[in-house]
């Protein structure tokens, strides 16, 4: 397999994409408030630990092989290596498996979980563009804490975790909004699971609003 290191004008394209949509996207998400709330930080923050340590045990459980937190030694090896070296893309492979993975796991699998930190983020107050920053932040704390004991942190992954996560999200927070903004039943209640399963569980076990 080769690894090479992703030109700067190719991240800058995803980069570039995801906000010249995500923008107008946001800004039709929903009204502003009258008066403009203070982002809340508690609740996305252990949102978005709880889909990172969840993840983690997954992968240990569906490839417990690859995913072997026992063997201490290759680990902290593949760990250093990471940081010391640039992220894996080979640009050989086919669409979207640029890191040897399959495609729907980094199309689909990657963008869900990006926008489970975003659409979490954007209930709690957050602007767009610090959702999308805080998105950012978590992806790579998955690719560079978290997976790279076990494999090299992946291009595509770094750039459309983000991106994806974003467009995603953004679409989930107005639809979500839409939601809130009906009359209170049942119905409103299971389209609210529906939308965002994980957030709904939360509001619903510990009381909360957002």
């Amino acid at each position: 397999m080769i690894e090479i290191h992703l030109p700067v004008h190719r991240w800058a394209a995803w980069v570039l994409l995801g906000l010249l949509v995500l923008t107008p996207s946001a800004t039709m998400a929903t009204e502003e408030p009258a008066v403009e709330a203070e982002p809340q930080w508690w609740v996305p923050s252990l949102h978005s630990a709880s889909i990172l340590t969840g993840t983690r045990i997954g992968l240990s459980i569906c490839w417990p092989d690859a995913y072997d937190p026992t063997t201490t030694g290759d680990n902290w090896d593949r760990f250093v290596h990471a940081w010391s070296a640039p992220p894996h893309w080979d640009g050989n492979e086919a669409f979207f498996e640029w890191d040897a993975d399959p495609w729907s796991i980094n199309l689909i699998g990657h963008g869900l979980m990006g926008s489970e930190f975003y659409l979490r983020h954007r209930q709690a107050n957050f602007d767009w563009w610090m959702a999308l920053g805080m998105t950012l932040a978590w992806s790579f704390a998955w690719e560079y804490l978290a997976e790279s004991w076990h494999k090299q942190p992946s291009g595509i992954d770094l750039a459309w975790t983000p991106v994806g996560g974003a467009l995603i999200g953004e679409g989930r927070f107005w639809v979500y909004s839409q939601i809130r903004a009906m009359d209170p039943g049942p119905g409103r209640h299971a389209l609210l699971y529906l939308i965002d399963p994980l957030g709904q569980a939360e509001r619903d076990l510990m009381g909360l609003e957002y």
